[in-house]
């Protein structure tokens, strides 16, 4: 069983350390990826502001703060959709928290340049397996969570 298989079997219990698993599995990948000299410290907090209406007492407290956990950086808070799984909520804040680095870089980011030639910025989103890749031109090149580790295989600057 891969980590990434592990972490997100986790969301499915709503436990209080199934419910802090999974958000330190999607703050530690989104953290890697994001390391920037540019851009503010990437955390995950419950803003009960978020939270849905109408949850009743059945619902576990780790679901409901599942439901209202946010990625905060700098003064940007969006939902994290948790409660749609760890890689679910890998992809989607990867894919919202690039549009906040290029803007603040006045420039496409991250753009990968491979040897052969291809070229072009990456997207954020599942594999068929379920897993939040980055993609370049339509193919996964690795996991979320392992963006540097590419660059440095191809010796492309990382800013």
């Amino acid at each position: 069983m891969t980590s990434a298989t592990f972490e997100a079997a986790w969301v499915g219990r709503w436990s209080p350390a199934g419910f802090d698993a999974a958000r330190a599995a999607v703050q530690r990948r989104l953290q890697a990826d994001f390391e920037l000299p540019v851009f503010p410290d990437i955390r995950l907090l419950v803003d009960p502001s978020f939270a849905p209406p109408g949850r009743g007492h059945a619902d576990s407290t780790a679901m409901i703060e599942a439901q209202a956990l946010v990625v905060s950086a700098g003064g940007h808070r969006f939902l994290a959709h948790l409660e749609d799984g760890v890689e679910a909520a890998c992809a989607h804040g990867a894919d919202t928290l690039v549009d906040d680095v290029m803007d603040l870089l006045g420039r496409p980011w991250p753009e990968l340049i491979l040897p052969g030639g291809d070229r072009g910025v990456l997207s954020a989103a599942l594999d068929p397996t379920g897993i939040a890749c980055w993609y370049l031109n339509g193919q996964a090149i690795c996991p979320i969570g392992h963006l540097r580790e590419v660059f440095d295989r191809y010796k492309v600057p990382w800013s």
